[in-house]
């Protein structure tokens, strides 16, 4: 099995606007074809950086995330502004130890990422020491083909990860359902009717378009939420 580096929603806090993700990679340590194994978990650090995507699956917002704790975090906790898509970059680096870097190596170290530019014995940060810091890992990679570029790729792991966060559409229920005549008055029966009505029609509608990749429909999705 190859590394594939993932996450998966873990907890929506009835706060309506914190999301905590949980990484459940797979794969460290594993053979790599033509030679080589993947790193352990131990030996990377793990930074993250994401964004709330509005309508034109354009990045709307900045999502805060702390990577200080890179060596050992499997668990992020996100704030969101609004119901939206948002989109996750993770990336595993391989963690700096004392030795001779070339040019060109990455390295994590103390929940930042440096890049060599020059051979350097230094610890990453010294001044003069030979380390660039890479504020936005983003350049470590190929925009287009969303793949670690080649200079980098013995360090670098890297995964994209595009999903959904609303949980607005759940505390109207109630009144949305209130207002509509086409239900039987029965508690019991409108609850059941609208709850299918939701999922079928706003649930479901937004995981296919995710899974299509049609990413810019999201926004539409979850104000239309509002209308069923």
């Amino acid at each position: 099995m190859a590394l594939e580096l993932d996450i998966q929603k873990k907890t929506i806090y009835t706060d309506r606007v914190t999301l905590d993700i949980e990484d459940v990679s797979t794969g460290w340590g594993d053979p790599i074809d033509g030679g080589g194994d993947y790193p352990l978990r131990a030996d990377v650090g793990i930074h993250l950086q994401g964004w709330e995507m509005n309508y034109k699956s354009e990045r709307a917002n900045v999502l805060t995330i702390s990577n200080t704790d890179a060596p050992t975090v499997s668990v992020w906790q996100l704030t969101f502004t609004s119901d939206c898509w948002f989109q996750i970059n993770f990336f595993a680096v391989k963690l700096w130890t004392a030795g001779s870097y070339a040019a060109d190596r990455v390295v994590s170290y103390l929940g930042k990422i440096y890049l060599a530019t020059a051979t350097t014995t230094a610890v990453p940060g010294t001044v003069g020491g030979g380390w660039s810091e890479v504020t936005d890992p983003e350049t470590l990679i190929d925009t287009d083909e969303e793949e670690v570029l080649a200079a980098y790729s013995t360090d670098v792991f890297f995964a994209r990860d595009n999903d959904m966060f609303s949980t607005n559409l759940e505390g109207e229920t109630m009144d949305m359902v209130d207002k509509l005549d086409i239900f039987d008055k029965n508690s019991e029966q409108r609850d059941d009717i609208f709850q299918m009505v939701k999922k079928i029609l706003f649930v479901v509608a937004a995981e296919w378009n995710n899974a299509r990749g049609d990413f810019y429909k999201a926004d539409l999705i979850l104000k239309k939420g509002r209308d069923l």
